[in-house]
């Protein structure tokens, strides 16, 4: 009984440590290289990646992309791409179909990336304090460690932007993300 409590511990420290060294391994720093990245580009190789994901939901993707390219580290917004496109297919409504809209535009001095879903959306009232937050998951019924969002907050302040979320449950969910032009 004591080696199964023991090795359940060690278990679960070895998982924080690897869900630490993700952090770690991801997190961007001023230091990153920074490039004109074409988002259409970055988003079309992400969709690649999941491909599988987004056919098995019939999954519809609507863009608008006003800005062509984002000057940013190519690690943040494969980063932010991967994490948010992912997070709106698992957290789909049931038996709908999700649809995804991605677009940027120019607001002041940023260039804004806005990602939005038809999902299951979030009860801001009672969770916005703690979205970003580390090991946070607001519905257990699907799989994840609540370190997605909390990766993607921490690169984007790094590189001196902001991320801010919008939802209504059983609606839907859109995360603005707003990056310094230069």
């Amino acid at each position: 009984t004591y080696l199964d409590k023991i090795q359940f511990c060690v278990d679960k420290l070895n998982q924080t440590m690897n869900d630490l060294n993700e952090i770690l391994s991801s997190s961007a720093t001023k230091g990153d290289y920074f490039e004109n990245i074409d988002i259409e580009t970055a988003v079309n190789n992400t969709l690649a990646s999941i491909s599988e994901e987004v056919n098995n939901t019939k999954t519809k993707i609507e863009t608008n992309y006003a800005v062509k390219t984002v000057f940013c580290s190519k690690k943040v917004i494969d980063s932010i791409l991967i994490n948010l496109l992912t997070n709106a297919i698992k957290y789909k409504r049931l038996n709908t179909n999700p649809v995804i809209k991605i677009e940027t535009y120019l607001q002041n001095e940023f260039t804004v990336l806005k990602i939005s879903d038809n999902g299951i959306g979030i009860d801001l009232e009672r969770f916005k304090n703690k979205i970003f937050g580390l090991y946070q998951r607001f519905d257990t019924n699907f799989p994840g460690k609540g370190i997605g969002l909390f990766i993607i907050k921490n690169q984007i302040e790094a590189i001196q932007g902001t991320i801010d979320v919008h939802s209504k449950i059983n609606e839907g969910t859109s995360f603005v993300i707003q990056l310094k032009n230069s």
